[in-house]
């Protein structure tokens, strides 16, 4: 029976284990999608954010709450004490604010260095958890490389409106079994799992793609009708979307061919889209 194509998903638990970010932009760089790893990604403002986000000190008894009025010289935060009491058989946790801090950044002769204001025992372990992210991604850098790869590589498609299943090609298969042994090589915690989908599955898989491309031409419509509205639109934004109208025809026409995908619809909505870009640039 002839295979049509791969579903994949992954697990990310990278806490503790991050990868360098040389290693992540490495990869991206390999398969022509550095973009996905944005600038600044790795640096110590970046950690500041990312260990502002949800951080809990080491006896799980405080936690940072997201970071609040982030600003290019310092970051406030505020710490939260959490309890957990049985009442009535009942385990249940209680959260209340107990202090708040500030770091701010100081930038030398060394490089850029932090340095708090008040000083609290949770802010000085948060300080250390800053530090040891600095030149690494999280899970979420990796989560974007993959779902970048997906899309942009392997024309591959999401199966669900939340995400976090995707259909791949069949024409793609080698080139995602590649990545999953680069990606996976990176460190425990990083696991990709493919499962092979053939002919007698494609009709499980036509609908889904149907709403979710059809999803995308909508999205990319009120988009374009938005911009085309507005005198302030500069036309490199209009031209941005230009190339993005060829990528989104070309793939409801090659998802109509390899799962019957009703483009017809999709594909009149996207000339119209076109038709109001060209407008717009004159």
């Amino acid at each position: 029976m002839k295979r049509i194509g791969t579903i994949v998903w992954w697990s990310l638990r990278v806490k503790k284990q991050e990868p360098l970010v040389e290693e992540l932009i490495r990869l991206a760089q390999k398969y022509n999608i550095e973009d996905c790893v944005p600038d600044g990604v790795g640096g110590l403002r970046w950690a500041v954010v990312r260990a502002c986000n949800g951080y809990y000190n080491p006896g799980r008894e405080y936690f940072i709450k997201a970071a609040q009025r982030a600003t290019k010289t310092g970051v406030t935060y505020t710490i939260l004490e959490s309890r957990s009491q049985e009442t009535n058989d009942q385990f249940q946790t209680r959260v209340k604010p107990i202090a708040i801090d500030r770091l701010h950044y100081r930038a030398d002769d060394n490089g850029e260095h932090l340095y708090l204001e008040f000083g609290t025992p949770v802010g000085s372990e948060l300080k250390a958890e800053i530090y040891r992210l600095v030149g690494r991604v999280t899970h979420d850098e990796i989560r974007y490389f993959i779902i970048d790869f997906i899309h942009r590589v392997c024309n591959g498609i999401s199966l669900r409106k939340t995400g976090g299943i995707f259909f791949i090609p069949d024409e793609f298969s080698e080139i995602l079994q590649e990545m999953k042994h680069d990606l996976e090589s990176l460190g425990p915690g990083i696991v990709i799992y493919t499962v092979p989908q053939y002919e007698d599955s494609q009709d499980a898989y036509r609908e889904s793609a149907q709403e979710m491309l059809l999803k995308e031409v909508v999205e990319f419509h009120q988009r374009v009708k938005q911009f085309a509205s507005d005198p302030k639109t500069r036309k490199s934004t209009m031209e941005k979307r230009l190339a993005e109208f060829k990528a989104l025809k070309d793939r409801a026409l090659y998802y109509a061919e390899i799962l019957n995908v009703m483009a017809d619809d999709m594909v009149a909505r996207l000339e119209e889209a076109k038709a109001m870009i060209a407008k717009n640039l004159g």
